[in-house]
């Protein structure tokens, strides 16, 4: 084999010249290949050429973008043929461009398509070929990924860019070198802060960018080994999911796939399938799982990791651990047990079995590669394989049946056949038996075909169990083909279709008589063959059945029906209809001679003796027909067509009025439909009767009928098809005759055979001499005379009706469509465009009919070289006749449409057929693809169906940058007809227009826009039809981002964009529906264009490189010195230019706008065209005047975008401040040593830049000299190389600046800003109220406050302080929030600002927030938090210590309401969150505050509290397995230690449970979603109730007259004048607005107790003393929130410390539903449900049983029945490190039996259902020894009752005897139930067995008989098989016990 490949590529390198790295190799096939290297070596040599010449005039665009295009083009057509030099080269040009800097965002999505093409195939490039730099791909994700100016509205970049750039990374990263792993780590290792939102940056990168392919130890060593264990370290140590979880996962799957063999994954096979099984969000038991407590992992990444793990012992592990997590999911998989997980666990097992197929053809089939290969000790065996399979098919299998897995499985079972048919396809054969045996289940029917039609094809290859059965299925799904059930028909077809397809259907029996070499197997197969005739009769039979029942009782079908029904019914059957000709067709090709002259024979009689109804299925009769006669065009035609022309022509000769007739004869109308389809692909056959069939189209043409005359026209067009087109005659199987001798050959030997493209041995029908001029002939009889009569129409020679034109039109449009491809282009009358490129833009003629070698003798002996030109002049004619005198002849002018379509070669209708064939053919592919085999390998029918593919992208491809007077005409015919006043013909001509403006040149739509401009021109008159096509014109297609409105040229967009705002106004709603839509579109799709042609000099020179590489033909001749001054002189051209337009554009926007007789309409659009308008490189001073002056406009819309804009501007004005980069060692004079071991969290060496409260910078001296980090992420994982900080303040731009020292913008802004009324009134419009109870914080606004300070220092301060003084005060939400914009802006501008500004402005800046935070209220809560948030994000804590300083101490001053206590510890919590672990002093500050108010009265406080504590808390986490090495955050461990004590009373065991408890209740489950809705709104929402002292009306609901009274009297004298009274018939609703010196407590207690309040019940907090035990109470409550809230916010959910509150958890723990304390409860329910499904670590496993084994022993029967509910959902949470470990399933297993023998009911039962569970998900083996214990306990005797004297005596044993038997009892039910859905060998005997206690005592009766019902319940479905495990003894006795008995028995 390699040494046919060597040959092969050497007789190419001779033929080409080079040896080429990638051919199409379905090129080689096409009939013309011979043509094509000539015509690919020219197309090269262009692209090379214009692509380096176009690089070195810095011609971006069009002339790079034009060239890199056909590039792609290029690639499409051939595949990667060019050497490997030109490869090379091809990718470092492309490389250097994508990364210039300042590169249109357009162009990058270009180029990286054009990359990922060039990069796709790795194997053809090594490293030693190609080394890319990683730091400019770097460079470019920051520059438009994480764009600074793109938030701020200074950059548009188009939102597939990142996308694009990710993918361009992930194909170079193979090419960077393995020594820059290294760089990466020490760029991206200070970012892995993971409280910071920038972890999932760094990890993206990460992800992206390390390289993990290496080829030797050296490489490795400079490589992932630098970094697997630590990435594995932080991976571990991210417990609870979070977001950049994916991106870690994404890298190490990578680097295992890579690498397989080279690393020990064993120790990490637990932790990944822990995760992947926690992911699923699978309920269990009665602590269900709450979905926001974790992320699910990437399943396809995690799949591929798992299998890249397996080698060597290691696949034993992973082996066991997946048979392990199917038997643990099994159940979830079942039909009946449907839910939300459904989706995620068959994704899974699709993926699963997808990424182990792809490992085996990677060991065993994959002949070329790059990567490593695996080493032999770490191969999989066939033994791995087995298993494997054994494993997923009892999954798979089961999934077949279920509601949304049918597909999946099918695909899973497709993989697996292929893996080992042996152990999958017998099953499902016998399954497809039964499910087409039964006739109550088609969906069974159904799921088996469609998996079987999948599956078959191995076993048809290689597998003589299923040989057997394909003749015998083929007859069993012969019932299935059922006019009742068109689903099942269709799969029944699917299948009948795939498997004759594989097969030759040739009787073989004579070779059991003639052959000796025939083995047992063979020997019955060749027998079996004999009935194929049988089928073959009986499958036409039934398919003349369907054809019936698609006409029975339909008359007439159409499309065109309003009924939706009717639409539907149609589609439906054109679907059966299509896939009926299909399989048919697929049955005949592969059909012996004789089999076939059978079927034709068939055919022929139903043909002629049958007559049906309806348009369905009338054509799928027709093609039926065409399809029998194609496979054998001289019998089928002789037997078809003679008969037809003769009763056609008789027809007519008998009835010769029939061709005026308007309705036509329903038996004329079947002969023509027929004959014209069978006339689709004809062939030299067809010539013979060519003149029987002229004969009938001239009669059929002279018919009246639409029908009649339609039909009769296609004929003629499909006579001219067949004769012209290429096309294969031949989609066998098998390339030779299958009628041969079977002594001789043998066709079963050839069943399933697989072919590939070099030896497909096609035979294409090529168009012969005779044919072309047959076509011509039949050109010239019919079309020539018609359009000759058109021309006689346009000069009123004669006189058309309205039909007749139609008839014409018709004519012409459907033979043109066929002879397109034959007639010539016409190149004559080229149309001078204006010249937008300095390199040529013509590309290459892609040539195939034209290649005949008769082609042009026949052309010139038809005289039809100029044919197109001349058909457009005509119907351009019968068009604007059309227009003047008929423009109501819709159709007409939608046929002139049609018609154009194909004279200019646009290819509408073909491109639509063609994109539809390519997606048939991707599925059927995809559907039928051995992931195995090599690509191309598949069956021929397939190859086959590729090869025709490429014919037709060859025909599609057709070169039009040549733009002719022909083009010019369509184009601006369709303009016309654009405006036109008929929807339809505007829809027609608009979208071949927009197909249209996609294929000519780039600069033709100069010619278009004045056109369609002058409809939007007040000079000229239009009507409301005109100015809706115009506009509908610059929309252009839906979704597409390429339209007229943005054309991405700014001379477009300089006329289009002010045409659209001086337009006339327009009343009519479409009009301003119009113009909606087209500024959303603008809006979405506007991207920024480039003012300057910037080309790096690294482009330039790999253009060089490319030239002087003499792979560049014609390099010789270009002087490269003189062409790279020649394009920097164009590229200042270009500039200049660009510039000019963009100012001109912006100054014509504005002079309308100030014109000022826009209408609001208008006004909206013109401003939002100027915001988009705003770039980062050009400020236009006139601009900013206009968004200052609107920021005071009355119109809030204005003002909003004004705000936005200003801001923008801000952004513009900003002066680069000077940096400087140190080392640590500069700074601190401590060396780094996290680059060598990085060691996250409080570390010596980054305790400097923490808060320290002895060591602030609080003068000007210390200020000045300290170096500020900013950064918060940087320090705690590891420190930068250079760590950046901001030089000294004199070095920073000048901020005092004056008037006289402003640029014109500038002074602008001061101007505005220095004006105190305009000031004023900006501040009034900001207080303004936009949308009640909507309002939030504005970051625009803030935004630009910022940047107003920053830019000018505190210039402005003075204006705006009396305003934010005044507005602190006031008590509205409006005047709070613009406080706090403002107060944001300016403390955040102020971060360059000299040490006495910033002093200033803390001095009274802190005074003003303690009054904003006294004054604040529920609606201004979050805005005030999102100021702190803002101020003190990404600030070193000492450059803003001022502010830390007031939120550390602000919680423990005085409050006077709840709402204000609340809302500080609220307000603390977001603005210490952004300094995260840099505020340890504070930190611990806080919680010596809150330490003390757990106990506290307000569920609010206790709420935010329990928030609090998860903040302060957060930091105290192990990352990478390590201990931080100088802890300075509060620990969590500690504060538990202290607070237990205060518990301990809570733990008594004289304290009764805080619920009433029974025995009779049941279980409850955990809410979750609520819960968790509740808490977090408990959270972010507290309730503002005033604190002790004050009127606390906490329990009140209503508020009685006399208090509503009297509280309104004294809020009026304490309100401002005017200001509203809050309604106070709610007594919440007052709580905010009550002073607590307004009522005295005393007065509302003299209320309640005379019945005028109502109060209710508050929780613990109940009127009454406040015992110390309710106090406890509430701290438990405060530490149940803290331990909720940690669990969705740290990464590490477990600690060791939450087990010593386990207990007590346990205990209060609502075992029932009663009670009175909700909140208790809640909190219980959902603390424990997060601590039992948080992932415990290996070591801590044992604590946990520890902590188990002493709640068991407990008095407390809550906490015993609890903790079974805990450890069920604990070992599934963590079932892969718990059940591996034998001892602790040991011991578990104990704890359960002993509880199993509980003295309390309700105990004993969970013990079983918590039992049952842990069987069923595998953690407790089922073994014999289990069953024994029960058998044994069951047969515990009961003693009964003794009679001693008159007294009854009872045993004092009798009691723990019948524990110990229920005991048994419950052992043998949790058996039962853990198999809810099949029957083990071990059931019939348990079942029995516990039927034999059925009428023991209560509890034991009570139990079996739920245990049978379950059991009954859950085996329903399946009791047909089941039942088959029962003898019939056994059975007998079972239904007896579960049929009830008969009410009449």
């Amino acid at each position: 084999m390699e040494d046919e490949q060597v040959s092969y590529f050497k007789l190419r390198e001779k033929e080409l010249g080079f040896r080429p790295q990638n051919e199409v190799v379905y090129n080689s096939i096409l009939p013309y290949s011979d043509h094509i290297d000539e015509e690919s070596n020219y197309a090269l040599t262009a692209i090379k050429r214009n692509l380096t010449k176009a690089v070195l005039l810095r011609d971006l665009r069009p002339g790079v973008a034009y060239w890199t295009s056909q590039l792609i083009r290029y690639i499409r057509l051939y595949g990667l043929k060019f050497s490997k030099s030109d490869h090379v080269h091809f990718i470092k040009l492309f490389y250097e461009l994508v990364t210039s800097p300042g590169l249109e965002g357009v162009l990058v999505e270009q180029i990286c398509g054009a990359m990922g093409k060039l990069l796709k195939k790795r194997h053809l490039l090594s490293r030693k070929d190609l080394l890319l730099d990683w730091v400019p791909l770097y460079k470019l994700s920051e520059q438009l990924i994480y764009s600074k100016m793109e938030p701020m509205g200074l950059e548009w970049i188009p939102p597939t860019v990142g996308s694009k750039i990710n993918g361009l990374i992930r194909n170079c990263r193979s090419y960077f070198p393995p020594a820059s792993t290294q760089a990466m780590l020490d760029e991206w290792r200070p970012l892995l802060c993971p409280f910071d939102v920038i972890m999932s940056k760094a990890c993206k990168y990460l992800d992206l960018f390390l390289p993990t392919l290496v080829f030797s130890r050296e490489e490795s060593e400079s490589s992932w080994r630098l970094w697997i264990n630590e990435i594995l370290a932080l991976w571990k140590s991210a417990q609870n999911g979070p977001t950049w979880e994916k991106n870690l996962v994404h890298l190490l799957a990578r680097f295992a796939h890579n690498n397989i063999g080279y690393f020990d994954w064993e120790p990490y096979v637990s932790q990944l399938c822990t995760r992947l099984l926690r992911s699923m969000q699978l309920p269990v038991g009665k602590l269900q799982h709450t979905s926001s407590l974790t992320h699910q992992l990437p399943i396809e990444t995690a799949s591929l990791w798992l299998i890249s793990m397996m080698g060597r012992q290691c696949s034993k592990i992973v082996l066991q651990h997946l048979r392990h997590f199917f038997d643990a999911t099994g159940t979830y998989f079942h039909p009946s047990n449907t839910g939300k997980w459904c989706g995620s666990l068959l994704n899974f097992l699709q993926n699963i079995a997808a990424k182990f197929a792809a490992r085996v053809h990677r060991e065993r089939y994959k002949t070329q590669r790059w990567e490593p290969k695996v080493p032999e000790s770490h191969l999989l065996q066939d033994s791995d394989i087995e298993e494997f399979v054994l494993i997923l098919k009892p999954v798979a299998l089961m999934t077949l049946y279920s509601k949304i897995g049918p597909t999946m499985a099918s695909k899973v079972l497709l993989i697996l056949s292929n893996l080992r048919p042996d152990l999958i396809l017998p099953e499902l054969v016998d399954k497809t038996y039964i499910a087409l045996g039964t006739l109550t289940e088609p969906h069974q029917v159904r799921s088996c075909l469609s998996a079987l039609s999948c599956s078959i094809s191995p076993g048809i290859r290689e597998f003589p169990e299923v040989r057997k059965h394909i003749i015998p299925l083929l007859f069993q799904c012969l019932p299935a083909l059922d006019p009742n059930d068109l689903t099942k028909s269709l799969l029944a077809f699917q299948f009948i279709s795939t498997a004759l397809s594989m097969i030759p259907v040739v009787n073989c029996s004579r070779a059991v008589q003639l052959r000796t070499d025939l083995n047992e197997e063979e020997r019955e197969l060749c027998n079996m063959t004999d009935q194929f005739e049988d089928f073959a009769s009986q499958y036409m039979e039934r398919l003349f059945v369907l054809l019936e029942g698609l006409s029975q009782g339909i008359e007439s079908h159409s499309v065109e029906s309003s009924d939706d029904r009717d639409v539907r019914i149609t589609q439906s059957e054109g679907i059966s209809g299509m896939i009926l000709v299909t399989s048919t067709a697929i049955l005949l090709q592969q059909s012996s001679t004789d089999i076939y002259r059978l079927c034709l024979d068939k055919v022929f009689r139903f043909a002629t003796t049958n007559l049906l109804a309806g348009f369905v299925a009338m054509s799928t009769t027709a093609t039926l027909c065409a399809a029998t006669v194609k496979i054998n065009p001289a019998e089928g035609y002789a037997k078809f067509v003679p008969y037809l022309c003769n009763e056609i022509l008789e027809y007519f000769a008998e009835t010769p009025e029939a061709k005026t007739e308007e309705k036509l004869d329903k038996k004329l109308l079947w002969d023509l439909k027929i004959l014209s389809e069978i006339c689709h692909n004809g062939t030299e056959h067809l010539l013979q009767y060519k003149d029987l069939l002229y004969d009938v189209a001239s009669h059929g043409i002279e018919m009246t009928a639409k029908d009649g005359y339609q039909t009769a026209i296609k004929i003629i067009k499909y006579c001219i098809r067949g004769w012209t087109i290429f096309f294969c005659s031949d989609r066998r199987s098998l390339s030779y005759s299958i009628d041969q001798d079977p002594a001789e050959y043998l066709a079963i030997r050839d069943w399933g055979k697989i072919s590939n493209p070099r030896d497909l041995d096609m035979k294409w029908h090529i168009p012969s001499e005779k044919e072309l001029n047959a076509a011509f002939e039949c050109f010239d009889r019919f079309f020539i005379p018609a359009l000759q009569e058109l021309s006689d129409f346009n000069a009123d020679k004669c006189d058309l009706t309205k039909e007749e034109l139609r008839k014409l039109l018709y004519l012409v449009k459907e033979v043109l469509m066929v002879a397109s491809v034959l007639l010539p282009e016409d190149d004559s009358g080229s149309v001078c465009l204006e010249r937008d490129s300095v390199v040529s833009l013509r590309s290459w003629p892609v040539l195939t009919t034209e290649l005949l070698p008769f082609y042009n003798s026949c052309i010139l002996k038809s005289g039809h070289s100029n044919i197109r030109k001349r058909v457009f002049e005509i119907t351009h004619g019968t068009l604007q006749k059309l227009l003047s005198c008929r423009e109501d002849d819709v159709k007409s002018v939608c046929f002139i449409v049609d018609i154009y379509s194909q004279c200019s070669l646009m290819h509408e209708q073909q491109k639509a057929e063609f994109d539809q064939h390519w997606k048939v053919f991707t599925t059927y592919k995809n559907a039928m693809k051995n992931p195995l085999r090599q690509k191309k390998q598949r069956e021929r029918l397939s190859l086959i169906d590729r090869a025709v593919l490429q014919h037709q992208m060859r025909v599609l491809a057709i070169e039009r940058s040549n733009y002719t007077s022909l083009h010019h005409g369509v184009m601006l015919d369709l303009i016309q007809l654009s405006t036109s006043h008929y929807m339809k013909v505007r829809g027609n001509a608009q979208a071949l227009f927009f197909h249209g403006l996609t294929l000519v040149p780039s600069s033709a739509y100069r010619q278009y826009l004045p056109l369609i401009l002058k409809h939007l021109d007040k000079a000229n008159t239009v009507s409301h039809q005109e100015l809706k096509g115009a506009l509908y014109l610059l929309i252009g297609k839906p979704k597409s981002r390429s339209f007229l409105g943005f054309y991405h040229r700014w001379d477009a967009i300089a006329k289009v964009w002010p045409a659209l705002i001086a337009v006339p106004h327009s009343e009519k709603p479409s009009i301003a529906k119009l113009y909606d839509k087209l500024a959303l579109k603008i809006q979405a799709y506007f991207n920024s264009i480039a003012i300057e042609s910037v080309v790096s000099s690294e482009s330039v020179q790999a253009a060089v490189d490319f030239i002087q590489s003499n792979d560049v033909p014609e390099a010789a001749d270009i002087d490269i010195k003189n062409v790279i001054e020649e394009g920097e002189k164009h590229s200042r051209c270009v500039g200049a230019k660009n510039k000019g337009l963009y100012e001109s554009l912006v100054n014509s926007l504005i002079d309308l706008y100030e014109t000022g007789n826009l209408t609001w309409k208008y006004v909206e659009l013109v401003l939002g065209m100027l915001s988009l308008l705003l770039r980062h490189d050009i400020q236009i001073p006139r601009l900013t005047k206009l968004f200052l002056s609107l920021l005071t406009d009355d119109v809030i819309s204005v003002r909003t975008l004004a705000l936005a804009c200003v801001g923008s501007i801000m952004k513009q004005q900003k002066r680069k401040h000077a940096v400087e980069m140190l080392s640590l060692e500069d700074i601190t004079g401590h060396n780094d040593t996290t680059r060598a071991q990085p060691h996250p969290g409080d570390r010596v060496d980054n305790s400097w830049h923490q808060y320290n409260s002895k060591d602030l910078p609080t003068n000007q001296k210390k200020f000045d000299n300290t170096k500020f980090v900013d950064k918060t992420h940087w320090g705690y994982y590891a420190w930068p190389k250079l760590i950046k900080t901001y030089a000294h303040y004199e070095k920073q731009p000048k901020l005092d600046r004056e008037r006289d020292e402003l640029n014109e913008g500038e002074v602008a802004v001061y101007d505005f800003f220095t004006n105190s009324s305009s000031v004023e009134k900006l501040i009034n419009f900001l207080c303004l109220e936009n949308v009640k109870g909507k309002d939030k914080f504005d970051d625009k606004r803030m935004d630009m406050f910022r940047g107003l300070f920053r830019n000018y220092g505190d210039t402005f301060v003075p204006l705006f302080k009396p305003h934010i003084l005044r507005l602190v005060e006031e008590k509205q939400e409006s005047h709070q929030r613009c406080a706090a914009e403002i107060i944001t802006g300016m403390a955040m501008g102020s971060k360059h600002w000299p040490f006495e500004k910033v002093n200033n402005m803390w001095d009274w800046m802190i005074p003003t927030l303690k009054k904003a935070v006294a004054n604040i209220s529920t609606e201004t809560t979050k805005d005030w938090d999102k100021t702190f948030t803002q101020i003190v994000q990404n600030r070193d804590p000492r450059r803003i210590y001022w502010v830390l300083d007031f939120l550390a101490n602000e919680p423990a001053t005085l409050s006077n309401t709840v709402l204000v206590e609340s809302s500080k510890l609220f307000i603390f919590q977001g603005g210490i969150h952004q300094q995260e672990w840099r505020v340890p002093e504070i930190l611990q500050k806080m919680l010596n505050h809150v330490e003390p108010l757990l106990g506290h009265q307000y569920k609010s406080i206790r709420n935010r509290i329990g928030s609090v504590l998860a903040s302060i808390f957060l930091y105290d986490v192990e990352i990478l397995g390590k201990s931080q090495k100088c802890q300075r955050t509060p620990s969590a461990a500690e504060f538990v230690k202290r607070v237990l004590p205060r518990l301990e009373i809570l733990l008594s065991e004289d304290t009764p449970p805080l619920s009433n408890a029974s025995s009779e209740t049941s279980v409850g489950s955990i809410s979750e979603a609520a819960d968790q809705e509740e808490l977090v709104e408990d959270y972010s929402m507290p309730l503002g109730i005033p604190v002790a002292g004050g009127a606390n009306i906490s329990g009140v609901e209503t508020l009685p007259p006399e208090i509503i009274h009297q509280i309104q009297e004294g809020l009026k004298k304490l309100l401002p004048p005017g200001s509203p009274m809050p309604d106070l018939m709610r007594a919440r609703e007052l709580q905010d607005h009550l002073p607590v010196n307004l009522v005295q407590g005393s007065m509302i207690q003299k209320a309640r107790k005379s019945g005028l309040l109502r109060p209710t019940v508050d929780e613990s907090a109940q009127t009454g003393s406040d015992t110390e035990r309710n106090e406890t109470i509430r701290i438990y409550k405060t530490v149940m929130k803290w331990i909720v809230s940690a669990q969705r916010s740290t990464m590490q959910p477990f600690r060791s410390c939450f087990l010593q509150l386990l207990p007590l958890i346990c205990k209060l723990y609502p075992v029932d539903k009663q009670g009175s304390d909700e909140e208790l409860h809640r909190d219980t329910r959902l603390c424990l449900s997060c601590l039992a499904q948080s992932i415990v670590q290996d070591d801590d496993i044992s604590k946990v049983v520890d902590t188990i084994r002493d709640i068991v022993g407990v008095n407390s029967w809550h906490a015993r029945h609890t903790i079974l509910s805990y450890i069920q959902v604990f070992v599934y949470s963590n079932l892969f490190s718990v059940g591996q470990n034998k001892s602790i399933m040991l011991e578990l297993r104990e704890i359960i039996i002993i509880l199993l023998q509980d003295d309390q009911y309700e105990v004993s039962r969970m013990a079983s259902i918590t039992l049952s569970g842990l069987i069923q998900c595998g953690a407790i083996d089922l073994d014999d020894e289990l069953l024994q214990l029960g058998y044994d306990m069951c047969s515990t005797k009961l003693k009964r009752k003794k009679k001693t004297g008159a007294n009854d005596v009872e045993d004092v044993n009798f009691q723990k005897r019948l524990l110990k038997r229920h005991a048994g009892v419950l052992i043998l039910s949790a058996c039962v139930l853990s198999s809810p859905y099949s029957v083990p060998d071990w059931m019939p005997r348990v079942v029995m067995r516990l039927s034999d206690h059925l009428h023991d005592i209560q509890p034991i009766q009570g139990t079996i008989k739920r245990t049978l019902s379950d059991f009954r319940r859950t085996h329903h479905d399946n009791w047909h098989e089941d039942k088959l495990k029962f003898s019939s003894d056994e059975l007998a006795i079972l239904t007896d016990l579960l049929v009830s008995p008969s009410y009449y028995a």
